[in-house]
């Protein structure tokens, strides 16, 4: 069997081939280094945007809490007053909405009386700011 190519034509093809391989193997190794370098430029800038952002709303806080005014304590004045909230019923005893609880707590019940109970006073705490 003989080769349809001859020996000189066989070594051009084998070194077209091996260039071929050898630029390609280049053109690869470029493309890789520039894909990276594009990729770290990029995270580069987004972080060095999140730094100037930060730094900027550090600045922005520090400046509004620069400017804030300053409240003075001023005194305050409590007031107490007494006022009558409810009657007290008598112990065992209570009628409310016109009706009558008996207590059953000894033999002999207790009813109760239609007269007004007496009524106690209760203390009510208003603080007040004094204005």
């Amino acid at each position: 069997m003989t080769s349809p190519l001859t020996p000189r034509q066989r070594n051009r093809s084998r070194h077209v081939l091996n260039a071929a391989t050898g630029l390609l193997t280049a053109a690869t190794v470029a493309s890789v280094g520039i894909a990276s370098g594009l990729a770290a430029s990029a995270t580069k800038d987004s972080q060095d945007a999140k730094r100037a952002a930060k730094a900027q709303a550090a600045e922005a806080a520090a400046s509004a809490a620069a400017a804030e005014p300053v409240r003075a304590q001023r005194p305050t004045k409590t007031i107490v007053t007494t006022k009558v909230v409810a009657g007290a019923s008598r112990s065992g005893t209570a009628s409310v909405g016109g009706g009558t609880v008996r207590s059953s707590s000894s033999s002999t019940s207790t009813r109760a009386s239609t007269k007004p109970a007496v009524t106690k006073p209760v203390k009510v705490v208003v603080p007040s700011t004094g204005s």
